[in-house]
C-alpha cells in the first residue's frame, strides 16, 4: 500500500506540474520580450530557432511613425547590435493561442512605455516550432496603432 502510495503522489506531482504547450508558448513569448527590454541578447537569442536562409524575420509596420524594419536571420543571428538596447518597458495582455503539431502561434497586444513616459501601442503575432520540448519563435509580425 505504501508503494502505491509513493507511486500515486509522484504520478499527481507530474500532472500538476505539467505546463500546457499554450502555457509554454506563453513563457516563451514573455522571456523573450523581457529579455529583449533587458538588452539581454543571448536570452533573446535563446527563445528562437534562427534559419539563416530566412528573408524576412521580423515584419514591424507602424502607423505611429510610418516605417517598415525587417531583419534576416542571419542577421539576427550574426548581429552583435541585435537586439538594440533599450530603457523602455512592455506589457503584453489579451493572448490568443493557437497549437497545431508542433507549430503554434501567439496573438496578442503589447504597449511599450519609453522611459519618456510615452506609450507605443501594437498587435503582435508570433509564429513559434516546437524543437524537443521546448518552443522557439520562428517568425513574428507586429503592427503598430493609435489607440482611440
Amino acid at each position: 500500500m505504501k508503494k502505491f502510495f509513493t507511486l500515486f503522489l509522484l504520478f499527481m506531482a507530474i500532472i500538476v506540474n505539467a505546463q500546457t504547450d499554450e502555457e509554454l508558448i506563453k513563457k516563451t513569448v514573455e522571456a523573450e520580450a523581457k529579455a529583449l527590454y533587458a538588452g539581454n541578447i543571448e536570452g533573446v537569442r535563446s527563445m528562437w530557432k534562427y534559419d539563416p536562409k530566412s528573408k524576412q524575420v521580423i515584419l514591424i509596420a507602424s502607423s505611429e511613425n510610418g516605417f517598415i524594419l525587417y531583419f534576416s536571420g542571419e542577421g539576427m543571428a550574426l548581429d552583435s547590435n541585435y537586439p538594440p538596447k533599450t530603457t523602455s518597458t512592455f506589457q503584453n495582455y489579451d493572448y490568443q493561442i493557437k497549437v497545431s503539431g508542433n507549430l503554434g502561434f501567439a496573438r496578442y497586444s503589447t504597449i511599450e512605455t519609453k522611459s519618456d513616459g510615452t506609450k507605443s501601442h501594437a498587435f503582435r503575432t508570433d509564429l513559434l516550432e516546437k524543437v524537443g520540448k521546448e518552443w522557439k519563435i520562428i517568425g513574428v509580425t507586429k503592427q503598430g496603432y493609435i489607440p482611440k
